[in-house]
């Protein structure tokens, strides 16, 4: 390890050798360089401040030594000299650099440079993305495995390593819009970046849902048929990226293979997925151009695919065709639909006396009840719960042969459907037009609505199949909107009502003073409620709005906001809604950027009491926002009197 000589004895060493005449005089010699020159972070490091440190030279001549230097981007280039110290501190740009320094000593020749090369780098890695997975998805669909290709990887200064541009397993499961998704890259000295996926894709790891889960399940014909049947079978679900497609399968074999894979059995009929009720499928010629098998046991059963591709396969059902076995029996009486009678009645006749009938869930072969004899031709059934279910039905020969089988599907519904959700309204105020309400139903259900006032009912009740009604013209005055829905099992749900007020058409009078005229002609009920006062022109755009406490039992408000657009030649001004909010005090500022300068509004206070909003609001008032010259104006003002305040403060703070 290098000893370093302290500076005195050094000098007195020096002097010594000089005296002898064995070295020259100082100014003939050249100071000796820095040594052990470092930096902070190491080469190559990121941006930000670099520290770079030195120690002295040996021997120093005559001192004190001083240093010079900087930064060059050419090994060969000479710095700038500025003076420097060990541990300077320096923010370099991103690149290619060398710092030098050297040792000064008065009277002697300056040293050689001492050099460090450094590499900034600021930027984080550059790449592409791009995606690949199995084939067998639509609509931008992959399933597992599922990778994002990492392309054109690189860092332009530091570099980046080899693992970090190796592809990636994708496991996020979700429909993603393009650019919403993001690898991160790091290079080699720290600097990341988020790389975005281009495109739009959906990431869908899970298998359709099975049976008892709301997933595919067969639902007829039964195990025995006559003749070729038609195939039956319950829709599929799938949460993430939805069922796109099924596959009816047969077989002779018994194992019909995995219900992930299933590879076995022969596809004879395919269907695209649609919302509505079952699916319903023959045997297609262009798959299998040969009828089944009669008298063979087969099974039958249906894969149900997602958009990403994505396979189960449902519960297998067994099947034979013999056409030797009579014909089905006919099914006289009983649910087809959706019923509130828990323990409906069948009937039914046949070419034969003895008949057997069974009860099952949908989706099951397992019989729940079941029955039958000779001459018997109808059965009540046993309480059931709310649920699907398929009613099947044989005759049987005096040999024992069992006739195809007749089904009726039916569901027992004794649960009333949920209040229907209003999704569109009248604005407000309604000004000379039919108000129109819009709102949903389950599937199947019927509504029923009506308006009334304080005196009662004044239109309907009125029963439709469709989810809107327009209403007819209205007196001036408060009024209330109800709607029931009442589902396919006759379930009645509990009622919708909404409030709403119909004023007359806004026509201003005639008048010397417009904008006077104007402000008259606003809606106002109540006015005396609110402040601020009808009619006033704030010179503010977020103004305090103030209303009178509701009845008792008041919990909330809702304040409504509608701006009025003066229209030419005294045309109906346009009322638009601005803002809908829900305060628990008696006051509200609006929002910034909710009002505009030189506009006139109309607002109104519905209190609510916990369980419903009041048939009137608290009020209805109007005001106008003053024009951009003169809010300009106060603002200014407002500065003014701010710098002078701030004035007065610093001259008293300087007195003190």
């Amino acid at each position: 390890m290098k000893r370093r000589v302290s500076s005195s004895l050094r000098h007195v060493g020096l002097a010594a050798m000089l005296a002898a005449g064995l070295v020259a005089a100082p100014s003939a010699l050249g100071a000796a360089p820095p040594t052990d020159l470092a930096s902070n972070p190491a080469s190559p490091g990121g941006g930000g401040n670099w520290t770079f440190t030195w120690t002295d030279g040996v021997p120093e001549l005559a001192g004190p030594v001083t240093y010079e230097g900087g930064l060059v981007a050419n090994i060969l280039d000479l710095p700038v000299n500025a003076p420097l110290a060990s541990g300077v501190v320096i923010d370099p740009p991103e690149g290619n650099f060398w710092f030098k320094v050297r040792s000064v000593e008065p009277g002697a020749v300056e040293s050689a440079y001492a050099t460090l090369p450094i590499t900034v780098d600021e930027t984080g890695p550059t790449a592409t993305l791009s995606l690949s997975g199995p084939s067998g998805g639509v609509g931008g669909w992959f399933r597992s495995p599922l990778n994002v290709v990492i392309g054109a990887c690189t860092d332009a200064v530091a570099g980046i390593a080899p693992a970090q541009c190796a592809n990636r397993a994708w496991t996020l499961e979700g429909d993603f819009a393009g650019g919403s998704q993001a690898i991160q890259l790091t290079d080699l000295v720290g600097n990341t970046s988020n790389i975005s996926i281009p495109t739009a894709f959906g990431y869908d790891a899970t298998r359709p849902a099975i049976s008892s889960a709301g997933g595919t399940a067969p639902v007829s014909p039964g195990a025995l048929v006559a003749s070729e049947p038609t195939f039956e079978w319950s829709p599929g679900l799938d949460l993430m990226s939805g069922i796109q497609r099924y596959q009816l399968v047969f077989s002779t074999d018994a194992d019909f293979g995995d219900e992930y894979t299933d590879t076995g059995g022969q596809v004879i009929a395919n269907r695209t997925h649609a919302p509505g009720g079952n699916f319903t499928a023959t045997r297609d010629p262009g798959l299998r151009p040969t009828p089944l098998p009669e008298n063979v046991a087969l099974k039958w059963w249906v894969r149900s695919i997602d958009k990403a591709g994505n396979l189960r396969r449902s519960s297998a059902f067994d099947l034979k065709i013999d056409p030797t076995v009579p014909p089905a029996p006919s099914i006289t009486g009983g649910p087809n639909a959706p019923t509130q009678d828990t323990g409906p009645t069948f009937t039914w006749q046949g070419s034969e006396t003895n008949f057997h009938w069974e009860l099952t869930s949908a989706g099951s072969q397992q019989p729940i009840r079941q029955g039958g004899g000779e001459n018997v031709t109808q059965t009540t059934l046993a309480a059931l719960p709310d649920g699907d279910y398929v009613f099947r039905l044989t005759q049987i020969t005096e040999a024992g042969q069992s006739s195809a089988e007749a089904t009726r599907s039916f569901k027992v519904d004794t649960t009333a459907p949920t209040a229907p959700t209003i999704t569109a309204r009248p604005t407000f105020p309604s000004i000379g037009v039919s108000p129109t309400f819009s709102w949903t139903t389950e599937p199947g259900a019927f509504s029923r609505w009506s308006v009334v006032n304080a005196a009662g009912a004044v239109v309907g009740p009125i029963d439709t199949p469709v989810t809107s009604a327009e209403l007819p013209a209205l007196a001036e005055g408060p009024y209330t909107f109800q709607v029931i829905q009442i589902d396919p099992a006759g379930n009645v749900s509990a009622a919708t009502t909404e409030g709403f007020t119909v004023i007359a058409p806004l026509v201003p009078a005639p008048g010397d003073d417009a904008q006077a005229t104007f402000l008259a002609s606003l809606p106002k009920q109540n006015a005396l409620r609110l402040k601020p006062k009808a009619g006033t022109t704030l010179p503010t755009l977020r103004p305090v709005l103030r209303w009178k406490k509701g009845p008792r039992g008041t919990k909330l408000y809702n304040l409504q906001i509608f701006q009025v657009t003066k229209r030419k030649n005294n045309a109906k001004p346009k009322v638009t809604k601005v803002l809908s909010r829900f305060p628990r005090s008696l006051q509200f500022r609006t929002p910034s950027k909710g009002l505009k300068a030189g506009t006139c509004y109309v607002w109104r206070v519905w209190p609510y009491t916990g369980t419903a909003f009041t048939t009137r609001p608290v009020g209805v008032s109007n005001f106008c926002v003053a024009s951009k010259t003169v809010l300009r104006k106060k603002a200014l003002a407002a500065a003014a009197r701010k710098k002078a305040a701030q004035r007065r403060a610093a001259i008293a703070r300087a007195r003190r």
